[in-house]
């Protein structure tokens, strides 16, 4: 996993708020892009729920999107950027398959595989296909959005980090396991049963100095 991520991972001994890893999402001159949802505005007694329908979203599409048989590693999140009238609580998206050969692009492909990564857009794509079936799957919430655009992490004031995956695997970021979050129930009625947990923490190379 650490050979496929863009910057890698570090090992917190000893932990850190409880993680055992850190993620680096800037390293050096180079800064993680990640496309975001435009989502509409919520209350701040509202952002809870919004971030719990996106990880149940992603949880029911997992096992989906891994059929799709992509190389790499893809990254969906939630952020939160704070504006004048509420708060925006958006998926956020990044990753990179690295054995991707485009060929003829549309522009679009061509320009968020520049920004984000070789073979994004098409990750992207098949993602959010899996994402289309999951209210039929399971009894999650709706997740709705108007909209993309490229921002790195410095725009966002909240960040939750769930799953990643890389190739065939999926991995659990979160520092703590709780019996009772839904994500297990849809996990497991979407067919996966096995995950690796990597409980981590995002990390600048500033902050390791």
């Amino acid at each position: 996993m650490k050979q496929l991520l863009p910057m890698g991972l570090i090992v917190f001994d000893p932990p850190v708020l409880g993680a055992r890893y850190g993620i680096f999402i800037r390293k050096a001159q180079y800064d993680l892009r990640f496309l975001t949802s435009k989502s509409l505005l919520v209350r701040e007694s509202e952002v809870a729920a919004s971030v719990s329908a996106h990880q149940c979203a992603v949880a029911a599409a997992l096992s989906q999107f891994i059929a799709f048989g992509h190389s790499g590693y893809f990254w969906p999140l939630s952020c939160m950027r704070r504006h004048q009238h509420g708060v925006e609580v958006a998926m956020a998206y990044s990753g990179n398959g690295h054995d991707y050969n485009r060929g003829i692009a549309a522009f679009a492909e061509t320009y968020l595989d520049a920004e984000i990564g070789a073979g994004f857009f098409r990750m992207l794509a098949d993602f959010e296909s899996a994402l289309q079936t999951y209210p039929e799957e399971c009894d999650t919430p709706s997740v709705s959005s108007v909209g993309f655009t490229v921002r790195s992490r410095d725009e966002f004031c909240g960040f939750w980090m769930d799953f990643l995956i890389c190739g065939r695997d999926v991995i659990y970021l979160k520092t703590e396991i709780h019996d009772e979050d839904p994500v297990w129930e849809i996990l497991r009625s979407t067919g996966i049963e096995q995950l690796v947990w990597l409980p981590c923490l995002p990390v600048e190379d500033c902050e390791m100095s």
